[in-house]
């Protein structure tokens, strides 16, 4: 049917999600919508004009940030954990769909 089979997101994919989802709730960001994504895992999309940020939770457990737009030459990606902690998503995403 031109739909994407990928696999169902797993349990870890479901379990990061939900932590991520807790944590964005305290600061008070709703997602624009959640996702299965294209590599089995569960995407959490933020959309504010051109500007897009969402956190891909991958089948494995582990979580990436990825934000483009607004004239952005190449998407940026940081894997969570490493390049960024869970408790600054909130205040990235909003930095990257606010600016002007």
């Amino acid at each position: 049917m031109g739909f994407l089979r990928s696999g169902t997101p797993s349990a870890a994919a479901v379990r990061a999600s939900k932590e991520t989802l807790k944590e964005l709730a305290g600061a008070l960001m709703i997602p624009s919508a959640i996702v299965p994504s294209a590599s089995g895992g569960i995407s959490i999309y933020f959309i504010r004009g051109d500007r897009t940020a969402y956190i891909e939770n991958y089948n494995d457990g582990t979580q990436a940030l990825v934000t483009y737009g607004d004239g952005q030459d190449a998407a940026e990606v940081l894997e969570i954990g490493v390049d960024i902690r869970t408790a600054e998503l909130s205040n990235r995403i909003s930095r990257h769909l606010d600016r002007t």
